[in-house]
């Protein structure tokens, strides 16, 4: 198991992260191997599948209901978090919506 090895740590009962050392590895070589362009698809499609399980977390508590933070308009939008630049520096400063 990777916590007997120290490569994983427990951060609370049954919830884990990787090591710090591990995650600054992680973090050089996606940064050192992989185009930003590359990174950042990964990043969307990490967001979407937070948001895709969000989704259907929504539609089991609430049947029928709209999804929250969607609206109704033509294809996907795309919208600047201001906030992102403080937290993340260098991290994808968009998201995209769409009421599909």
């Amino acid at each position: 198991m990777l916590a007997d090895v120290h490569l994983l740590e427990l951060e609370a009962p049954e919830r884990f992260r990787f090591h710090s050392l591990l995650q600054a590895y992680g973090r050089e070589l996606a940064e050192s191997q992989d185009p930003p362009r590359d990174r950042a698809a990964a990043l969307d499609r990490l967001y979407d599948w937070y948001r895709q399980g969000a989704d259907a977390a929504g539609r089991l508590l609430e049947p029928g209901a709209r999804p929250a933070g969607r609206r109704r308009c033509r294809g996907c939008v795309r919208r600047s978090s201001g906030a992102s630049r403080t937290r993340w520096p260098g991290a994808r400063r968009t998201w995209r919506t769409c009421c599909r």
